[in-house]
């Protein structure tokens, strides 16, 4: 998976089968009993005309559901599953650029341990 990131191009591996199923873990927990929130996997989101990025679940309001991107401003949480590849740019780079998209939710699930932490 490809993100863009001011320019430049930052390839993510491929989950692996273990991070999809906490993915898609998380994903169910997150729809159950909602009907007024989409909760979606592996979607583009624009963070700003030079970020791009790819997370791993993101919880929106409505969205057009035939446009290839989600706009930052429609997202109201955004979930990372953390793995030693990504570490770095999961609790850093991407933390900040969420925050700065205005996104007002983000959370980070630690892959071992399943400790999760929240930020907003």
């Amino acid at each position: 998976m490809n993100e863009y990131w001011d320019g430049t191009v930052i390839t993510r591996p491929i989950p692996t089968p273990r991070h999809q199923m906490l993915v898609n873990a998380l994903a169910g927990a997150l729809r159950v009993g909602r009907t007024d929130l989409h909760v979606l996997t592996g979607v583009t989101v624009e963070l700003s005309p030079r970020r791009v990025v790819v997370p791993d679940l993101v919880v929106t309001g409505p969205i057009d559901l035939d446009q290839p991107t989600v706009q930052a401003a429609d997202v109201r949480l955004v979930v990372e599953v953390v793995t030693p590849a990504t570490a770095a740019v999961d609790t850093t780079l991407k933390m900040r650029g969420y925050a700065d998209a205005g996104i007002p939710w983000y959370l980070l699930v630690e892959q071992d341990s399943h400790a999760l932490h929240g930020h907003y």
